[in-house]
C-alpha cells in the first residue's frame, strides 16, 4: 500500500498547483483511533480505505463536495443506528439495479436505514447522493453510487476499492476530464469506451457512449462510435449518443441527429433537436419551427429554447402552443411568452389570462410582469378581480406593486 499511497501523493500535489485545485487534504488518523472505531462497530475496515485514513488523510480532496471523514461517513445517511456498520450490505458486485429494485427492498425491509447498513458513506455528491464505501457483505470493499433522497436505482461502482476508485479521480482530474461524469462514466479511456461501446448489454453500451463526454478531446474514432450509437437499437443508448454529440460538439452525428428528429420515442426526438442547435446547423430554426407542432411537450419545449437562443421566437410561433389541447403544451407556451418578438404578444397574453388551468395563467403572468406593457394593465385588472387561485392571485399583486399603472 506504501507505493500506492505515494503515488496519490505526487498526483495530489501535481493537481494541488494548479489553479482552482482540489482543495485541502485532512490529517490522517492514528492507527489506535481507527482501531477503537473498528472495535465499537463490530467490524473491520477495507484494506484499501484503512490505509486511506490511516496513511493519507481522514476526508478532504476528494471527487464532488469531497471525502467524508470517518466518523462523518459513518453517521451521514444513517445516524445513531447502532449496529448498522456490522450488518451485511443488501448490494452484490455485478448486479445492474434499477428504481424498482429500491422500491421492493424498502418495502421488503421498511425501513431505509436497512438500505444503508454496512456501509460508509464516504463521498456525498450533493442533494440526496451519496457514494457507500461497503464494510461488510458480498460487496464489501466496494463503492456503490446511491439517492438517499430519490431511491433511485444504486450503482455498484467498477472500481476494485477505495484507492482506486480515488486514483481514478485524480487520473481524470489531471487529464482535464469533466469531472461531472465521474461517478457516471465508465473507468479509463476511449480504448475502455470503445470496447464497452459495442457490448451486447443496453447498460453497458449507455454508460460506454455517456462516458465519451468526459475527455477533454474525443479521436476520431471515438466520435464516429457516438454517431454511430444514435442508431442503436436501444432508445435510452440513442439519447446518450445524442446528447454526448451535443456537448462534444460532433459534427458526424449530424445526419443520423436528423433522422432522430422522426424517432417513436419523444426523448431521442428532443435530444436529437437539442444536438442539432448545438452544431449550429444552418436549418436550426426551421427545424425547431417543425418541432413545435410536436405531441411532446419536451420536444416543444426544447424547440421554444432554440428559437430563443437563435432570437428568432415569435408571437406567431406561440400563438399555436397557446390553443393545444395538451394543457402542458399550453404552459410552455404561457411561460414563453415574455421572449416572443413581434405584434401580438400581449393579445395572447391577455388570451392566456383566459385559460382555464391555472398554471397556463400564471405563465401569463409571469409574461406580463416581465414585459411590463402598458396596455396589460386593464386586463390584469379583471383578472385580478375574478381570480381564485393563490399563486396566480399573488403573482398579479406582484405585478401590480412593481406596476401600478
Amino acid at each position: 500500500m506504501d507505493g500506492v499511497l505515494a503515488r496519490l501523493r505526487a498526483k495530489l500535489a501535481g493537481a494541488a498547483a494548479r489553479p482552482g485545485g482540489p482543495g485541502h487534504l485532512n490529517a490522517a488518523l492514528p492507527e489506535a483511533d481507527v482501531a477503537a472505531f473498528e472495535a465499537e462497530h463490530g467490524v473491520r475496515l477495507p484494506a484499501a480505505y484503512r490505509a486511506f485514513v490511516t496513511g493519507f488523510g481522514d476526508g478532504g480532496a476528494g471527487p464532488d463536495l469531497g471525502v467524508l471523514p470517518l466518523r462523518r461517513a459513518w453517521a451521514e445517511v444513517v445516524a445513531d443506528l447502532d449496529g448498522h456498520l456490522a450488518k451485511p450490505s443488501p448490494f452484490v458486485p455485478g448486479r445492474r439495479y434499477d428504481d424498482e429494485w429500491c422500491e421492493e427492498f424498502l418495502e421488503r425491509e421498511g425501513d431505509d436505514a436497512e438500505y444503508y447498513r454496512g456501509a460508509l458513506a464516504v463521498n456525498h455528491g450533493g442533494g440526496g447522493i451519496y457514494t457507500l464505501l461497503v464494510v461488510t457483505g458480498p460487496a464489501r470493499g466496494r463503492l456503490v453510487r446511491v439517492d438517499a433522497a430519490e431511491h433511485s436505482a444504486p450503482r455498484v461502482l467498477e472500481d476494485a476499492d477505495f484507492l482506486a476508485w480515488y486514483e481514478r479521480w485524480l487520473d481524470e482530474l489531471l487529464a482535464g476530464y469533466d469531472l461531472r461524469y465521474f461517478a457516471l462514466k465508465l473507468p479509463g479511456g476511449e480504448a475502455e469506451f470503445l470496447a464497452a461501446a459495442g457490448d451486447p448489454d443496453a447498460a453497458v453500451r449507455r454508460q460506454a457512449v455517456l462516458s465519451f463526454s468526459a475527455p477533454p478531446e474525443l479521436s476520431a474514432s471515438a466520435r464516429r462510435a457516438v454517431a454511430e450509437a444514435v442508431g442503436d437499437a436501444d432508445a435510452a443508448v440513442r439519447r446518450t449518443a445524442l446528447y454526448t454529440a451535443r456537448y462534444q460538439r460532433i459534427g458526424e452525428a449530424e445526419a443520423a441527429a436528423r433522422d432522430a428528429l422522426a424517432d417513436a420515442d419523444p426523448g431521442v426526438r428532443e435530444a436529437a433537436l437539442g444536438a442539432l442547435a448545438a452544431l449550429a446547423v444552418p436549418d436550426a430554426a426551421a427545424l425547431a419551427r417543425a418541432a413545435l407542432r410536436d405531441t411532446s411537450r419536451d420536444v416543444v419545449a426544447r424547440a421554444v429554447w432554440t428559437l430563443q437562443d437563435l432570437a428568432d421566437y415569435t408571437a406567431d410561433d406561440a400563438a399555436p402552443l397557446l390553443s393545444s389541447d395538451d394543457p402542458k403544451i399550453r404552459i410552455t407556451g404561457a411561460w414563453s411568452l415574455h421572449k416572443a418578438r413581434g405584434a401580438g404578444v400581449a393579445d395572447l397574453i391577455a388570451a392566456a389570462f383566459a385559460d382555464p388551468v391555472p398554471e397556463v395563467r400564471s405563465g401569463a403572468v409571469h409574461s406580463a410582469e416581465r414585459l411590463r406593457l402598458p396596455e396589460l394593465r386593464p386586463a390584469i385588472a379583471a383578472l385580478l378581480a375574478t381570480e381564485t387561485d393563490v399563486l396566480v392571485r399573488n403573482s398579479l399583486l406582484r405585478w401590480q406593486e412593481k406596476d401600478p399603472g
